[in-house]
């Protein structure tokens, strides 16, 4: 078998002409979203699982609740451990935290005593009569 010569100016000028009607007036269709395949709830639960069993040490996987811009997901990493004396020196900041935050037992139940104590209490007004 034998290729013949074929002239491809015609196509060619054809091709052209066309193009340039395109270019003057563009045949407009309207935008589909592409969407990827669904996933059932128990594929994508356990997508997420396999996930954040996979992730390296001293990565995390968190979601961030912000005001404008609703809830984020992030991938962090955390920093890496200076050693025994910088691990003493982390539990000593935490630790001196919690006593700034909580409230010793003796002062909780101290406080619920006074709140208890009927004397401290305002007295009550009738508004209507019965």
């Amino acid at each position: 078998m034998g290729y013949e010569s074929v002239n491809a100016q015609p196509f060619l000028e054809y091709l052209a002409r066309a193009l340039k009607a395109l270019y003057k007036d563009p045949i407009l269709l309207p935008a589909v979203p592409v969407l990827p395949p669904q996933q059932n709830y128990s594929d994508r639960r356990n997508q997420i699982a396999n996930e954040l069993s996979s992730l390296n040490q001293r990565i995390a996987r968190v979601r961030i609740n912000r005001k404008k811009e609703g809830i984020t997901e992030h991938i962090i990493k955390t920093l890496e451990s200076g050693g025994r004396q910088s691990d003493k020196q982390k539990r000593e900041q935490i630790i001196k935290n919690m006593h700034s935050m909580f409230k010793t037992r003796v002062e909780v139940e101290e406080e619920i005593r006074q709140r208890q104590n009927i004397d401290n209490q305002p007295a009550t007004k009738r508004i209507h009569t019965l």
